[in-house]
C-alpha cells in the first residue's frame, strides 16, 4: 500500500470514527475528549496565517490541531490540500482581511471535560484541577495579559509547585513555537507593598526556590524565564511578553456556542 493510499485509509477511519450515529463531532485523543466548533462566516475564506503542511483530510487536521498544545483552532483546504493550526481562534476582524479562498472551512477545538468545555485553546494535564492555555501570538504587558485571562474564564498562572515548573519546561522545549518565542511568559505573581502575591493571595516568598534568585526589585511582575532554567524572575509590568492562563474549570465551565455546533461535513 502506498504512502497515500494508507493516508487516505486512515482519513476514512477517523471520519467513520467521528460520523457514525454522531450529529456533533467528537474526537478522542490521548484519553481526552474534544468537539469542534464550525465558524461558518469564514467559509471559502482563507483568513491572515501561514499554511503549516499538505494534509489530504480534515479529520487528520483535527488531529494535528489535538496534539499541538498551542493550537486553538485548525482550518483546511479541500482543493488546495493542506492544514493550517493556529494559536487563536479567528476573530471578526480577520474574515474581512481575508481572501476567496473556495473549499476552505474552519473549525475551533474544545476540550471536553465531562460536564462542560474548556474555551479554544485551553489543554488539561495530569495535574489535579490545571488547564493551562500558552498566548503566545498576540504578546500582552501584564495588565492587558491578566485581564484576557480573565475573560477567558481564567486568570494568570499560579505557578507555585515544582511539578507545575517541570510541567511547564517539558511542554515549552518540545513545541517548536514556544521553545522560539523569546525567552519569557508572564505569569501570576504581582507585587502587592513589599511582597510578591498570586493572583490568589497567596504569598510567593522572597524565598521559594521556584525563584531563578531572590528578586531583585527592578520589577513588579513575575516571568517564567526560559533561560534562568524555567524559574521565576521579577520584570517589568510593561513589557509585552508571550504569558500563560490556567483556567478555573473547578469553578466555573463553558458550553460550545448553540449555533455553528456541527460535525466536520
Amino acid at each position: 500500500m502506498s504512502s497515500m493510499e494508507s493516508l487516505s485509509l486512515t482519513c476514512k477511519i477517523i471520519a467513520v470514527t467521528c460520523f457514525v450515529g454522531m450529529t456533533t463531532c467528537s474526537f478522542q485523543f490521548n484519553t481526552k475528549n474534544f468537539q469542534l466548533y464550525r465558524l461558518w462566516d469564514m467559509d471559502d475564506r482563507m483568513p491572515p496565517f501561514s499554511p503549516v503542511s499538505p494534509i489530504t483530510c480534515k479529520e487528520e487536521c483535527a488531529m494535528i490541531c489535538m496534539s499541538d498544545v498551542t493550537c486553538a483552532a485548525f482550518s483546511h483546504g479541500e482543493y488546495v490540500r493542506f492544514c493550517m493550526v493556529t494559536p487563536e481562534s479567528v476573530r471578526p476582524y480577520d474574515v474581512s482581511i481575508s481572501n476567496p479562498l473556495p473549499g476552505f472551512t474552519h473549525y475551533s477545538l474544545y476540550e471536553d471535560i465531562g460536564e462542560g468545555i474548556l474555551p479554544p485553546g485551553y489543554r488539561t494535564f495530569n495535574i489535579s484541577k490545571l488547564a493551562l492555555r500558552f498566548h503566545y501570538y498576540w504578546p500582552r504587558n501584564w495588565t492587558d495579559a491578566r485581564d484576557t485571562c480573565a475573560s477567558e474564564g481564567g486568570r494568570l498562572l499560579t505557578l507555585d509547585t515544582e511539578e507545575k515548573r517541570q510541567l511547564l519546561q517539558d511542554l515549552i522545549t518540545s513545541n517548536k513555537e514556544l521553545s522560539t518565542t523569546g525567552t519569557g511568559l508572564y505569569v501570576g505573581g504581582m507585587v502587592n507593598g513589599t511582597e510578591f502575591y498570586w493572583e490568589d493571595g497567596t504569598l510567593l516568598a522572597n524565598s521559594d526556590p521556584l525563584w531563578a534568585a531572590s528578586p531583585a526589585g527592578t520589577g513588579n511582575c513575575t516571568i517564567l524565564d526560559r533561560d534562568k532554567g524555567f524559574r521565576l524572575v521579577d520584570g517589568d509590568c510593561s513589557l509585552e511578553q508571550p504569558y500563560i492562563c490556567e483556567h478555573l474549570h473547578f469553578e466555573t465551565q463553558s458550553t460550545l456556542p448553540s449555533v455553528g455546533r456541527q460535525s466536520l461535513t
